[in-house]
């Protein structure tokens, strides 16, 4: 019973009877359908369970099988008359949505083909039957546009749209570089053409499976190929008022409508290959053209955002260079596609496109704002070498010194605080510290309470060595934000620089503040411990050293930093403690040692200074006491590392 089911179900017999059905239950006669809407909708005279059953049968059971849909094409067709109820029509465009619809983000690569082959079938003029006649192009897409304008039925409506919108969707063409990659991985296979391999990627779109497939399955001598041409489908869609339709749509109070007609647009133009057979058929007259180029545009330009909003930067990427190809001077279509690539990582070529929407701004303007902040923002990230960020410090400077900033901002707001901040950054790499003070005193000036901007002041003025300006800045930074520790660290430092002790006393005390909330913080530590030094006291400074240690060691990932352990030898020297201070210098050594036998001595010491400088005071202080028999193994280290 089941096996004899499923070969019934398999048939389509009870489908194809449940649609001559479907014909024999039409409105009445008298049906006036002015006198229902979408609240109070006409009755549906047809069984409810034919149409629900057909439905399933073209959307659920045979959506990969278009062509098993196409042979009832005599059958469903006529179910979309509007003799029949919305319900018959709605079977009628369900079984074309399940023959037609899809892309290959949603089927499978061969079905889609498939179904884009059905496409091509009936927009070239189609016979379902010598019954029904001839379904020509104009017959079959004028049927599409009254679906659309079935504003009695919504479902009717937005159905016929988004079938009209599938329409628009075809494989991508064949790529050169997938070609030659399939070539390259099947020179074994002898009967392998390019031709044939253009074919499979049209229909699988994939050349990894593709390379698989042919070493499994290799073509036949003179194996036939089947290379249709899909932009057809786009030229007949644009010669039979497509466009025309959807630009209308454009102008419908619904945001729902506006965006089918903008995805519909986006599906026609994209990737076309005659841009001036687009260019005609925008409108009839040269204003038309005008008006419907500006549109067309726009819908690009629209859907590339909502796809980069989204973070589809392939299709927003798309959307911006078809609309490019309609507007190519454009700064902001340039700029649009130039954050596209940024955020796909190909680097230079976003800077190649945000320096061409630079020069695309009035000469009176100067570089567009938005562009050139983009491109500083990538040569400072990735910059290769100083001429980037030198680059990118021309270019701020420019923005601010000639107020370019202001003049021409079309896509985004640029505040004023982050491009001397982008400067900033540039200025403290390139070593100008003073050229930055003097630009963080001027946006103090500007911005007078902000907590950013005043620190930012305070810390380049210790970078300077104006430690008592810094203090000024710092401490008016930590008025506005009380909590936050950073900004007192730095108060703290540049009070510890200016060394009377007055000002060290106010080191620690913040020092403490922070401390107290961050017991392990190494900076504060260091600083503090720095302070007791500073005020000869060594019992103290090593105390907080050892304190140090003592956290590291006791961290299972942390190892005990060389130079903390040089620091402790150097109290442990000052408080005449010598047995203490050697082995202090002897675990510093055995360390040092240990690293460079892995990578040698110029490696290691090279990026770091500091511990470079305590090796050669370490060195000088063996050589004082050469001849002292307890200080031998700390010169035998030594020694050891030098050689090393």
């Amino acid at each position: 019973i089941a096996s004899g089911g499923y070969a019934l179900h398999d048939s389509d017999i009870p489908y194809v009877w449940a649609m001559q059905r479907l014909q024999k239950y039409p409105m009445p006669d008298d049906f006036d359908p002015t006198q229902y809407d979408v609240n109070n909708p006409p009755p549906n005279p047809a069984p409810w369970m034919l149409q629900t059953m057909i439905m399933l049968w073209a959307t659920q059971f045979n959506s990969h099988q278009p062509m098993k849909i196409m042979k009832q094409w005599r059958h469903f067709m006529p179910l979309l008359d509007t003799k029949f109820p919305s319900e018959t029509r709605l079977v009628a465009v369900s079984c074309l949505i399940g023959m037609l619809s899809g892309d290959t983000n949603t089927l499978p690569p061969h079905v889609f083909f498939d179904k884009c082959l059905r496409k091509m079938e009936i927009l070239h003029g189609y016979r379902g039957s010598d019954a029904d006649g001839n379904w020509t192009t104009e017959r079959f897409l004028n049927m599409i546009y009254s679906l659309c304008g079935d504003t009695q039925n919504q479902q009717i409506m937005f159905a016929g749209l988004q079938l009209l919108l599938d329409l628009t969707s075809i494989p991508m063409t064949p790529k050169p570089e997938d070609v030659q990659y399939i070539m390259e991985r099947t020179k074994h296979v002898e009967t392998m053409r390019e031709e044939i391999a253009e074919s499979l990627l049209l229909i699988y779109q994939d050349p990894v499976y593709i390379v698989d497939m042919i070493s499994h399955n290799p073509p036949k001598p003179r194996q036939a190929v089947l290379k249709p041409n899909f932009t057809d489908i786009k030229r007949i869609l644009i010669q039979n008022d497509c466009m025309k339709f959807a630009f209308s749509l454009l102008d419908a109070k619904s945001i729902q409508l506006k965006q089918l007609a903008m995805f519909i647009l986006i599906g026609l133009v994209g990737n076309y290959p005659d841009i001036g057979e687009i260019k005609r058929n925008l409108g009839a007259d040269d204003d038309e053209k005008l008006q419907n180029g500006i549109k067309l545009v726009d819908s690009l330009a629209g859907i590339g955002q909502e796809h980069f909003q989204r973070g589809d930067n392939e299709a927003a990427l798309g959307a911006f260079t078809e609309a490019l190809k309609y507007l190519p001077r454009s700064a902001q279509l340039h700029y649009l596609k130039g954050k596209c690539l940024s955020e796909m990582g190909r680097v230079e070529a976003a800077k190649d496109v945000f320096r061409d929407a630079m020069s695309r701004t009035p000469e009176h303007a100067g570089p567009m704002p938005e562009a050139t902040m983009q491109l500083c923002n990538l040569l400072i990230k990735h910059g290769k070498s100083s001429a980037d960020i030198e680059e990118a410090a021309e270019y701020l400077e420019l923005l601010i010194d000639g107020g370019t900033y202001q003049m021409y901002q079309t896509v985004e707001q640029i505040d004023i605080e982050d491009i001397y901040d982008r400067l900033n950054i540039c200025l403290e790499r390139l070593g100008r510290y003073d050229d930055s003070l003097d630009r963080l005193l001027t946006l103090c000036k500007l911005k007078p309470n902000s907590h950013q901007i005043h620190f930012e002041t305070g810390r380049m003025a210790i970078l300077c060595k104006e430690y008592d300006l810094a203090k000024e800045h710092l401490e008016y930074a930590v008025s506005l934000e009380p909590f936050d520790m950073f900004a007192k660290y730095h108060l703290a430092l540049a009070l510890f620089y200016l060394h009377d002790a007055h000002s060290l006393n106010q080191a620690k005390a913040y020092l403490a503040q922070i401390l107290q909330s961050k017991p392990n913080d190494d900076k504060c530590q260091s600083l503090m411990a720095k302070i007791y030094i500073q005020e000869n006291e060594w019992t103290q400074a090593l105390a907080i050293y050892q304190e140090m240690k003592s956290h590291k060691s006791s961290s299972a990932s942390t190892q005990v930093a060389p130079y903390l352990q040089y620091q402790i030898g150097v109290a442990y020297e000052h408080l005449d403690r010598e047995s203490e201070c050697i082995a202090a210098f002897e675990d510093v050594a055995q360390t040092w040692l240990q690293y460079v036998k892995q990578i040698g001595f110029d490696k290691y010491f090279f990026n770091r200074p500091k511990e470079a400088k305590a090796f050669q005071k370490i060195q000088a202080r063996c050589e004082q006491h050469l001849l002292e028999p307890h200080w031998k193994h700390l010169n035998e280290l030594i020694l050891s590392i030098g050689m090393a």
